[in-house]
């Protein structure tokens, strides 16, 4: 039981690791000149982060919402970790952090929810 947790740990870190760095970190170092280009990877950042968190809910429910925090680390370690060479925009590093953080979290919360109501039915 032990090795199947530590296993979908993993997976998590991994998984979040590949959307933080490919949709997150891209989107704080590429240019965007527009409101409607941060606005898209702001939406795509609600889609990846949400959709994980929910296949994880849905697949392990057990861990509920804790989930979110196991596929959010690596990616705001990433974003500390930019803000502290970059530096000079800490609202919008703080925004990334907290929509990654409440999307994991909301969508492993409703996958659960989901798993949980599918198996009342």
């Amino acid at each position: 039981m032990r090795d199947k947790f530590l296993t979908g740990r993993m997976a998590a870190l991994a998984a979040g690791f590949v959307v933080g760095f490919f949709i997150v970190l891209n989107s704080l170092f590429s240019d965007v000149f527009t409101w409607q280009e941060r606005l898209y990877s702001f939406v795509l950042v609600i889609l990846a982060y949400g959709l994980l968190g929910l296949i994880f809910g849905m697949i392990s429910p057990s861990l509920s919402w804790k989930w979110g925090l196991w596929l959010a680390a690596l990616a705001v370690l990433l974003v500390i970790f930019y803000a502290l060479t970059d530096g000079f925009r800490p609202f919008l590093y703080t925004f990334y952090i907290l929509l990654t953080l409440i999307c994991a979290c909301g969508g492993a919360f409703f996958g659960t929810g989901l798993r949980l109501k599918k198996k009342i039915s």
